[in-house]
């Protein structure tokens, strides 16, 4: 069979063509976009109405008088639980009143001279850290040889930035406990 259109012509009918399948693919993506909003949009409207529904059912619980007292009661008893907990925790770091109790009394003993702020216990290494401060150097002096002659403290130690002040020294000494004393 004999073509008798020109190359022209032949190209031009092409370019129509490939026109026609993209406009036709368009047209299905269109179509498809469109259909499926369609089919959509009740579930959108049902999901919005049940929001709201929730929305206001929460805030009709919230407003009332029972989640007012309930509401105080769990503010209580979280409060409680934090402080029991502090009282659950000593158990891993207890320390008997027997190792405290010299320290607290040879502050007692030198009454206003000696004033402890900070004292730790380490259960791992079983020592003891102690900050405080001291009127002055002789009285630090004393109350670190009384700590020494103890028997149940060994390797007591105080840094000797603690001795440089004459008045009112901020001293920190840690010390092992022995393991009798325990």
């Amino acid at each position: 069979m004999i073509n008798l259109q020109s190359q022209q012509s032949k190209k031009e009918i092409a370019r129509q063509y490939h026109m026609r399948v993209v406009s036709v693919v368009f047209f299905l993506i269109a179509s498809f976009l469109v259909l499926s909003f369609a089919l959509l949009l009740p579930s959108y409207f049902i999901a919005l109405e049940k929001e709201n529904a929730v929305k206001s059912f929460v805030e009709e619980i919230q407003s009332g008088e029972e989640f007012q007292k309930n509401k105080e009661l769990n503010t209580l008893l979280g409060d409680t639980k934090l402080r029991l907990d502090v009282f659950g925790n000593l158990d891993k770091s207890f320390v008997s009143e027997s190792i405290i109790k010299p320290l607290l009394d040879e502050v007692y003993i030198q009454n206003n001279k000696i004033k402890l702020n900070y004292i730790k216990y380490s259960s791992e290494s079983r020592s003891l850290g102690i900050r405080g401060v001291s009127a002055s150097r002789d009285s630090l002096i004393d109350f670190v040889e009384t700590i020494q002659k103890n028997d149940r403290f060994s390797n007591v130690e105080v840094p000797v930035s603690s001795f440089v002040q004459n008045t009112n020294i901020i001293f920190e000494m840690t010390m092992d406990i022995n393991e009798d004393s325990l």
